[in-house]
């Protein structure tokens, strides 16, 4: 039983929507809001390493950033509580947000 089943759960999933090619990922006062379940910790502990950096936490609005997607996600994730965050920002960006929509091992390499 290998200890990155749920990791390559994702790494392997095709129809999360990730922003493609992958964004550099910049803190400066800029906006995250995070979905699902995370490797690095709990929700709060991402929030505040984003905040630690000088970004800001917000709701999934047409502003955002960044939308982290936690690496415990599966192919089912649109059936998940979830998932309608993850469905809300791909409208948002059909109506021309620039949200980027990334998974959290991406997010993971620049804290």
């Amino acid at each position: 039983i290998g200890g990155n089943f749920e990791l390559g759960e994702l790494l392997r999933s095709t129809t999360l929507p990730f922003t493609v090619p992958k964004p550099q990922i910049l803190y400066n006062s800029k906006t995250f809001c995070f979905t699902g379940t995370f490797l690095y910790g709990k929700r709060k502990e991402c929030e505040d390493r984003v905040l630690e950096k000088g970004g800001k936490i917000s709701t999934l609005r047409l502003d955002l950033n960044y939308l982290i997607i936690g690496v415990y996600a599966t192919g089912a994730w649109a059936h998940s509580h979830f998932g309608r965050k993850i469905e809300k920002a791909v409208a948002f960006n059909n109506k021309g947000a620039d949200i980027k929509i990334i998974n959290e091992a991406d997010w993971i390499e620049t804290v």
